[in-house]
C-alpha cells in the first residue's frame, strides 16, 4: 500500500512539474541534396557587422569545413557547392575590422533553437544531407 502512494506521489510530481513548462513547437528540417549540388543559405543582417563568415559542421568526420567563399561574405546570403556526403550544419558568424585583430560573434549554428527561421509559428532548425547522385543512362537486360 506505502509503495502505491509513493508511485502515485511521484507520478503526480511528474505531471506538475511537466506541465508547468511551455512547450516550444520544433521542426527539425532536412534538406537532401546531392554532392556537389549548388546550395544558397541567406540569414538576417547582424548590427555593425561588415562582413560574415560560414563553416559548414559534417557530423560522420566530425569536422569543420570552410570553404574560399565562405570567407569575408558582404552580403546577407552566400552560394556553395556541397563538398562530399554526409550530415552537415550550417555556421554563421558576423565580424568586423577591430585594431589589432578582427572582432567576430559567436557561432550561430542551424541546430540550435533561435537561430533557425519561424515558419507557420513554429522554429525551424535544419541539417544539410549530401549523398552522391545515382549514374545516369544503363539499365538491366
Amino acid at each position: 500500500m506505502v509503495k502505491r502512494l509513493i508511485i502515485a506521489w511521484l507520478w503526480a510530481i511528474l505531471f506538475v512539474v511537466g506541465n508547468a513548462y511551455a512547450v516550444v513547437e520544433v521542426d527539425r528540417y532536412l534538406y537532401l541534396l546531392d554532392v556537389g549540388e549548388q546550395v544558397t543559405v541567406a540569414w538576417d543582417a547582424s548590427q555593425n557587422a561588415e562582413w560574415y563568415e560560414a563553416k559548414l559542421y559534417h557530423y560522420e568526420h566530425e569536422q569543420e569545413i570552410q570553404l574560399p567563399e565562405m570567407k569575408k561574405i558582404t552580403t546577407l546570403q552566400l552560394t556553395f557547392k556541397m563538398p562530399r556526403g554526409g550530415h552537415y550544419e550550417g555556421w554563421i558568424r558576423a565580424c568586423k575590422q577591430s585594431a589589432p585583430d578582427d572582432l567576430c560573434s559567436d557561432w550561430a549554428k542551424s541546430v540550435e533553437l533561435g537561430n533557425g527561421p519561424i515558419v507557420n509559428g513554429v522554429i525551424r532548425v535544419w541539417w544539410l544531407y549530401s549523398y552522391p547522385a545515382a549514374p545516369g543512362g544503363g539499365g538491366v537486360k
